[in-house]
């Protein structure tokens, strides 16, 4: 059995001839080439094993037979050892230059031949063993990535609809992009990137999307959510390593946008070609401390075809063959200029590609844009159709009554809709209807904004005046010293037909003239941003009752 084919390259017929005898007594198939030209193409036609190669000869040298040998043979494993009668120290340097891996002087003994092909194969061994386990590894890390972005990018609502670029500096990238929709129809979208790349950066990728996604379908808002994304980071992470994000949440009806930056390059938002507005980081990553340090969400109106602009700093930082770094600059000229006939998007992407031509890049490479058109909007149909028996049956009917009271500092640090509803969820062993999100959550809402912080819903008239409202709402509620709210929740069973929930909610608040305020939304319905809340719950429930003064509303919810 051969040990493997030689290719014996020698311009002279009986340096051939004897090496080759030597070779094929040692159990080795030969091959031969008289010049360098002729060894290259043995090479492509015949793949051998080992390569013994003369220097001086005609028509092409061994060095340059070596050097091109080398490159034809890429990552494979191929040792050219040069025979040679030069003993030079210079001469030696160039053959170790080009690619040759050993050296033996003419004439060969055959102790000598027989002590270096041992050798050889000894090497050779290692990187067929070295190149097993690396395709071996390759294999496992391409498996992982796909079960790892399956993971990742599983129930990711309306990414279909989005711009997306995602180039990973490796198979595993340390960049992830999340999207979901709370019960009410709130779309929030995620954009993070981890310390460095690849695996080690991927590490936090999965239990960050878990905890977007869970907290999102139970409809905790998003400062919350970053606050437990931030928490499991900084308990879950070595120090070295933190999560750059930017999350915004946009209302069911496109009109508003919220929006938190913790160490990503500005978020933009894109009207005609124009930057309409910036959204700088404002906080540290997430991971980096305890507790979250920026707890305001900033809010911006919307327009139809604004188109919001996420990136990580994969894109600024992107360097094209001269080591130039790609930059904001680069990022504002290419959306406020350009052709008219691509969107904004596209022109940026089209700018970052013809500016790395290829280039491998030492980052994750992120970009995304979100329409904020009625191609996201949550159709009011979907949010306030009454649920139908079959699909909202809360388990088995049972008598229980829940009561809850939250003041002052509690309502300034928690969402508690959520935890009401999760009790809900344990006590009737099924998980409730996005129904009874959104009555639970306008009732609290409500009693909140209009009870305890005297907002006045007559400002959310517009746009504008809704983002003013959100920015004097979160004012207020900083300085919430005094005040409750009181939720009290009842289950009486129903006969067959399933379960009565009966729902109370007090403030402390002075109350407002309901029967006066509902007439007055019933006139402006459809033509403004505020009093949609009362007038669905009104929907969605059996019955609301506001009890004088007004600041104690009874609904009969029918699960």
């Amino acid at each position: 059995m051969s040990r493997g084919r030689i290719l014996i390259v020698d311009d002279e017929p009986t340096n051939r001839v004897i090496l080759g005898a030597q070779l094929r007594h040692l159990g080795y198939e030969t091959i031969e080439a008289a010049d360098g030209r002729a060894a290259v193409e043995q090479v492509r036609r015949h793949q051998p094993d080992i390569v013994f190669m003369d220097i001086m000869m005609p028509e092409m040298d061994g060095y340059e037979a070596t050097r091109l040998i080398k490159a034809e043979a890429r990552n494979r494993y191929l040792p050219v050892i040069f025979l040679t009668a030069l003993s030079a120290e210079e001469d030696m340097i160039r053959g170790l230059d080009v690619g040759g891996d050993d050296f033996l002087i003419k004439p060969v003994s055959h102790a000598m031949l027989q002590a270096r092909l041992n050798a050889v194969e000894r090497v050779r061994r290692l990187n067929c063993a070295l190149a097993q386990q690396t395709e071996l590894m390759r294999r496992d890390e391409q498996l992982a990535e796909e079960l790892f972005s399956g993971v990742i990018t599983a129930n990711n609502d309306e990414m279909e609809k989005f711009g997306v670029v995602y180039l990973p500096a490796m198979t595993f990238s340390g960049d992830l992009i999340l999207s979901a929709r709370s019960p009410t129809g709130e779309l929030h979208v995620l954009l993070g990137d981890f310390t460095g790349h690849g695996l080690y950066a991927a590490i936090g990728a999965m239990p960050l999307s878990q905890i977007f996604h869970s907290m999102t379908a139970k409809g905790y808002g998003p400062l919350s959510i970053l606050a437990e994304m931030n928490r499991k980071l900084y308990e879950m992470l070595p120090a070295e390593m933190f999560c750059a994000a930017c999350l915004a949440s946009i209302s069911p009806d496109v009109k508003t946008l919220q929006i938190w930056n913790g160490g990503l390059p500005e978020a933009l938002l894109v009207r005609d070609d124009r930057i309409q507005a910036r959204f700088a980081s404002t906080s540290l990553p997430l991971g980096i401390t305890d507790s979250l340090l920026d707890s305001e969400m900033h809010p911006q109106s919307l327009e139809p075809g604004d188109r919001l602009l996420m990136m990580t700093d994969g894109v600024t930082e992107a360097r094209n063959a001269e080591g130039e770094m790609f930059g904001s600059q680069r990022v504002e000229a290419a959306l406020q200029g350009g052709r008219p006939q691509n969107s904004p998007f596209a022109r940026l992407y089209i700018a970052l590609e013809s500016f790395i031509e290829g280039q491998a890049q030492q980052d994750d490479i992120s970009l995304l844009c979100v329409p904020c058109d009625q191609s996201i909007a949550m159709r009011p149909d979907d949010m306030a159709a009454p649920p139908t028996q079959a699909s909202s049956a809360l388990g088995e009917a049972r008598h229980w009554s829940l009561t809850y009271r939250f003041e002052g500092h509690m309502l300034r640090e928690i969402d508690p809709v959520p935890l009401i509803l999760n009790q809900i969820k344990e006590l009737c062993c099924r998980e409730p209807d996005p129904h009874l999100f959104t009555v639970l959550s306008e009732l609290y809402n409500n009693a909140v904004d209009h009870g305890l912080l005297c907002l006045d819903s007559k400002q959310k008239g517009n746009a504008d005046g809704f983002a003013n409202y959100l920015l004097e709402r979160e004012t207020r509620l900083a300085d919430l010293q005094r005040g409750h709210v009181k939720v009290t929740v009842s289950a009486h069973p129903d006969g067959e037909e399933g379960l009565r929930l009966i729902l109370v909610i007090e403030d402390s608040g002075e109350g407002f003239d309901y029967p006066a305020v509902r007439a007055r939304l019933q006139r402006l319905a459809g033509t403004t941003l505020s009093g949609r809340g009362l007038l669905m719950v009104e929907r969605l429930c059996e019955s609301l009752t506001v009890h004088p003064p007004g600041n104690r509303v009874e609904v009969v919810y029918r699960a």
